[in-house]
């Protein structure tokens, strides 16, 4: 319970800074098929900088179908060269302890047991764009893997959240609080519906009332809308058959990548070895 409620702080807190209007636009690699923009100001970063030409954001030199054509993507090179009070911002926002915030995707022991959940989600995180349910036991690794996901999007500059199903509900039923001062309702579900990434762990865990059970499902359709663009991650303890009706049904349909892992629970062995 207080690592939720510290997860919580950790959102409530930076919800009154300036909110993202539309997505971040994300940083990728530079291939061969990908030109630097010509025209119009950017974020200036490395001069020498073959991908952008130093001006920070280049064009993809893809079809028209593609999702990336027409669609300004920020260099690597400003990137990761984004100011302190920028950095502070999407850490505030990210919803993880200091201790989280070391996971990395690259420290993540992949055996065969959950090499098809790791192949999954390290391509959508690469991508940031996706939806992907990870369903497996008790203590394999799961929350570790999709919050590897979150550091690694956040040092790529897109803000990226980690949150409980729970979590995110009392989040939303506390903005209808007279009480607060701080960002209503309709600023904390834009935060939820536009951030460029979103986690969403236990899912299994939150109470099937009608309200909780309406405000997910309209999350999960918001989300679903803008897949090319967003990434979507979510894990459960359970299977997608244990979970309520709608949201198996909405997980079930075909939106949902189903990802599983597999193994024995191992917090004991970590809590014991930490303890050495």
């Amino acid at each position: 319970k207080g690592k939720e409620q510290k997860h919580m702080e950790a959102i409530k807190l930076a919800v009154t800074a300036a909110m993202p209007r539309s997505p971040m636009s994300k940083s990728v690699d530079c291939g061969q098929n990908e030109r630097p923009r010509t025209t119009g100001s950017a974020p200036k970063c490395q001069p020498q900088c073959t991908r952008c030409g130093g001006l920070g954001v280049y064009y993809r030199d893809v079809s028209a179908s593609h999702p990336d054509f027409g669609k300004a993507i920020t260099c690597g090179c400003a990137t990761h060269r984004l100011g302190a009070k920028r950095r502070e911002r999407l850490m505030k926002l990210d919803g993880l302890t200091e201790e989280e915030r070391e996971y990395r995707l690259s420290d993540y022991e992949i055996t065969p047991k959950n090499r098809e959940a790791y192949n999954a989600v390290t391509k959508a995180s690469a991508q940031q764009r996706g939806f992907i349910l990870v369903e497996g036991p008790y203590g394999v690794g799961k929350s570790r893997l999709l919050i590897g996901v979150v550091n690694e999007c956040r040092e790529d500059g897109a803000l990226a959240i980690y949150a409980s199903m729970s979590e995110i509900l009392d989040y939303l039923r506390d903005a209808f609080n007279p009480k607060r001062d701080e960002a209503g309702y309709e600023e904390r579900w834009e935060l939820l519906v536009n951030a460029p990434v979103l986690v969403i762990d236990e899912l299994e865990k939150f109470a099937t009332t009608p309200w909780a059970m309406e405000k997910f499902t309209q999350l999960l359709h918001s989300r679903y809308r803008n897949i090319a663009r967003q990434l979507t991650l979510m894990a459960t303890n359970a299977t997608l058959n244990d979970l309520p009706g709608d949201v198996k049904s909405r997980l079930g349909d075909g939106r949902a990548m189903v990802c599983k892992v597999a193994g024995v629970d191992q917090r004991p062995m970590n809590e014991w070895e930490a303890t050495r």
